[in-house]
């Protein structure tokens, strides 16, 4: 599967307006994707989205908060991160996996912060060790821990009190969702 932000299917995607999650069916019609690293080949294939009710855009509160997901086709072949559902401890180490406008040497796709917590919304909180990163584009990223599985979604960084902090929607909001839209097999 692939799992993204839903968020993204609206203004801050460049769309005039927010598109629901029961709408993305008559919306999208085919998922591209491409690895940030290496032979950044392209693969496309037709859209087929989760139906994950209660998912809604940040900072919007919601059962599965904001989340987009879309099966892949059997056979094609992907590069997949598994989900952890361990808690994390405030100030474990975390890293965003994304490809960033500024703020990185180029090439560097992890970007390492430390956990802050859950907050009273359900959305994860880190802070970025490097302050100066420059975090447009990397809603739908993987934030990972430190056995490279994926613990929460990217959407949203900002700078606080001189700090910069980022808010994913973390894997244990969304996986017990996503377990009831997806058929049985």
């Amino acid at each position: 599967m692939i799992v993204t932000a839903i968020h993204l299917l609206g203004p801050a995607g460049g769309l005039s307006s927010q598109v629901s999650a029961v709408e993305i069916s008559n919306v999208v019609e085919t998922v591209s994707i491409f690895r940030i690293a290496g032979d950044e080949q392209e693969q496309s294939f037709p859209a087929m989205p989760y139906q994950l009710a209660g998912a809604a855009p940040f900072p919007e509160s919601s059962t599965n908060g904001d989340v987009l997901v879309f099966a892949v086709p059997d056979g094609t072949a992907l590069d997949a991160i598994e989900f952890s559902t361990e808690a994390l401890q405030p100030v474990d180490p975390v890293w965003l996996a994304a490809h960033v406008i500024g703020g990185a040497p180029d090439g560097q796709f992890l970007h390492q912060g430390r956990f802050l917590g859950i907050d009273d919304d359900g959305y994860f909180e880190m802070e970025f060790l490097n302050a100066q990163l420059d975090l447009r584009a990397t809603s739908g990223a993987p934030i990972v821990n430190n056995s490279g599985y994926v613990v929460a979604v990217n959407l949203a960084g900002m700078e606080v009190e001189g700090a910069l902090c980022g808010y994913g929607n973390p894997v244990t909001r969304f996986v017990p969702g996503l377990d009831e839209a997806m058929p049985d097999e």
